[in-house]
């Protein structure tokens, strides 16, 4: 009876070690598609009526560009090793058409 006991609490402390997993990380889509968010944002920033209307300050044009840019890296990062249908491939060109866009207003009203 004893060695049942014994092999009852280690079956169950086995168990235990497999109990619920913790939270799986984003699937990378769902990663891309949050940093192709913050891209939007900052395109908005760089292109849009409010620095249209505002003179402008190239520093911040040049880090907004720099951050599109970086965006764009990590979505098309994040498409690596994914199936060829995946929608985070579509975002990795999308990402670095905003990246490419970023860049030409930067160069052509600032330089940089």
């Amino acid at each position: 009876m004893r060695r049942f006991s014994v092999v009852v609490a280690l079956a169950l402390a086995g168990c235990a070690a497999y109990g619920p997993s913790p939270s799986p990380r984003q699937q990378p889509s769902q990663e891309a598609e949050s940093d192709l968010r913050l891209q939007r944002e900052l395109e908005q920033e760089l292109s849009g009526p409010a620095a249209q209307s505002t003179p402008r300050d190239c520093a911040r044009a040049c880090d907004l560009s720099s951050r599109i840019c970086f965006l764009a890296d990590r979505i098309c990062a994040l498409a690596e090793g994914q199936p060829a249908q995946d929608l985070s491939h579509a975002q990795c060109r999308d990402g670095r058409a905003r990246c490419q866009r970023a860049r030409a207003l930067v160069k052509s009203r600032c330089g940089c």
